[in-house]
């Protein structure tokens, strides 16, 4: 099991799709956020998808620094998928409220190709 955090990014056209393999917790989340600040106010790119189905474990503050991220790229009119069919981690995001969120910014797929296409 991994217990570190590790990103991968890939730029598709106009969007980056981070990987995020390993624990997405209270201790990790601050490397996912110096990511989305690279991404977003550094790369200038609002159009992200998070794709979580190689995370181990995620922790309420791992999502919310997602939603954080989230935020951020809808005042630029942009978008935030998020990959993920882990029933933990769909249940953690229905037991947050990210559910109501997601129907206004932030999108819940079940595979990259699903949230790219929902981008183009």
């Amino acid at each position: 099991m991994t217990l570190e955090l590790d990103i991968k990014l890939t730029r598709d056209g106009d969007m980056i799709i981070l990987t995020v393999s390993g624990e997405l917790d209270d201790y990790n989340a601050p490397k996912l956020n110096d990511t989305f600040t690279d991404v977003i106010d550094n790369q200038q790119v609002f159009k992200l998808i998070v794709n979580l189905e190689d995370t181990t474990y995620v922790d309420s503050v791992g999502l919310g620094t997602i939603a954080i991220a989230a935020k951020k790229v809808a005042r630029s009119n942009g978008a935030l998928n998020i990959v993920c069919t882990k029933p933990q981690v769909v249940k953690l995001l229905d037991a947050s409220g990210m559910v109501s969120m997601i129907k206004r910014n932030i999108g819940l797929f079940e595979d990259v190709e699903q949230a790219k296409a929902s981008m183009q």
